[in-house]
């Protein structure tokens, strides 16, 4: 999310329809961290393996954008989230590649909730197992819940991204300041609201999300003294 991440010896490999997947040791370390409070430890699996499932499907939706403008893309999953590898395309394909994450992620969540309301219509039992409805609910948080977030006007995040696309296409003066100080206000906000809420797993990414913008825009204040 904020950048190519190193290879380790530790990385786990793999395809998935085709599209080479990587996931870095750090993706486990904070999926458990950020899954501590919801139980036991057959919770906390639950929960990792949701956030697996789901990032990996929320990235196999980009990749699968980027392939079909036929260039090669590469998934890595890593502490920070997840990114596809790809490169510039025009504006409007731009828009189309970040925006297929999301879209990926509410089809999937989408197919979620019509596999949980079968399993209420013809076997309701099933769902009195804790650990099914927590894969369950969990599944919808990711999905909805964080593909919601994904598209707030923040960089690096897919909106982030896509307010970048249209604003350095239509927006004349100084676009990408314009695009780093709605980054930094939108991102702010959002570490606000989320310490408010007691998410600290949200406060702790949007406020380096904040700081990452904040560099971003010094730099290019500084810059353009010289």
């Amino acid at each position: 999310m904020l950048g190519p991440v190193g290879e380790t010896e530790f990385d786990l490999r793999f395809y998935c329809f085709g599209v080479p997947v990587r996931v870095h040791p750090l993706f486990w370390l904070v999926s458990v961290f950020m899954g501590w409070g919801s139980g036991d430890a057959k919770s906390i699996i639950t929960w990792v393996t949701c956030v697996f499932l789901s990032i990996l499907v929320h990235e196999m939706g980009h990749a699968i954008a980027i392939r079909r403008y036929g260039f090669p893309s590469e998934i890595v999953l890593h502490g920070m989230g997840g990114y596809a590898t790809s490169r510039g395309f025009t504006t409007w394909r731009n828009v189309w590649v970040s925006f297929a994450g999301p879209l990926a992620g509410f089809l999937f969540g989408g197919v979620v909730v019509v596999v949980e309301l079968l399993i209420l219509q013809y076997r309701r039992d099933w769902l009195a197992n804790r650990d099914v409805w927590l894969f369950f609910e969990f599944l919808k948080f990711i999905n909805f819940y964080w593909g919601l977030v994904n598209l707030l006007p923040v960089l690096p995040l897919d909106g982030g991204h896509i307010m970048q696309a249209l604003m350095m296409k239509y927006w004349r003066k100084k676009p990408q300041q314009r695009v780093l100080e709605i980054s930094i206000i939108a991102s702010g906000g959002m570490a606000y609201w989320a310490y408010h809420s007691g998410e600290r797993y949200v406060v702790i990414l949007f406020i380096l999300l904040c700081a990452n913008s904040v560099v971003q825009y010094n730099e290019l204040k500084n810059h353009r003294r010289w």
